[in-house]
């Protein structure tokens, strides 16, 4: 089977996979990375910055169902992708802060397993607004709606009248 034949989802799954097995943070970091570009970015192509703005952006929006929610999973995100991103360009990480690195990845890699699931049900970055479960707000519609005739008004308000006091 060629490299063509499978699907960018099909090699996300193989990085994620290989992230996990990973025996270095260093290792499981570059492995990580390719696996959430693969998913959250679909394609898309930038400078280093954009792109770490746009997965954590992504999966936060994705997977978040709560502002707090949204909040956490981008910070962790943005910082394994930064993370992996000081890797790639010959940078040590600080062996000071090695647990709290690990603790990033293991979450970020919890993340974009949430993602790689969500793609494989025909999910789409680019539907983030619309995938979204829970209510929606109906359409604002192009051009203001005509006056109701003042009869109609005048039964709404007398059915829908609140007493104060």
């Amino acid at each position: 089977m060629r490299l063509k034949d499978f699907s960018a989802l099909d090699v996300a799954i193989t990085r994620w996979w290989r992230s996990k097995r990973a025996v270095t943070v260093e290792e499981q970091l570059v492995e990580l990375r390719i696996a959430l570009e693969l998913t959250l970015l679909a394609g898309d192509s930038g400078n280093v910055s954009e792109m770490q703005f746009r997965i954590a952006t992504r999966g936060a929006w994705l997977l978040g169902d709560t502002y707090n929610e949204r909040k956490t999973y981008f910070y962790i995100l943005r910082k394994a992708y930064g993370l992996a991103s000081s890797v790639l360009h010959a940078r040590n990480l600080n062996r000071k802060k090695r647990e709290e690195d690990t603790s990033t990845v293991s979450r970020a890699q919890d993340l974009c397993r949430a993602a790689i699931l969500h793609m494989s049900k025909g999910g789409s970055p680019a539907q983030l607004g619309r995938s979204r479960p829970g209510p929606r707000l109906p359409p604002l519609p192009l051009m203001a709606p005509p006056l109701k005739p003042a009869s109609t008004f005048q039964r709404f308000t007398d059915e829908n009248r609140i007493e104060l006091g």
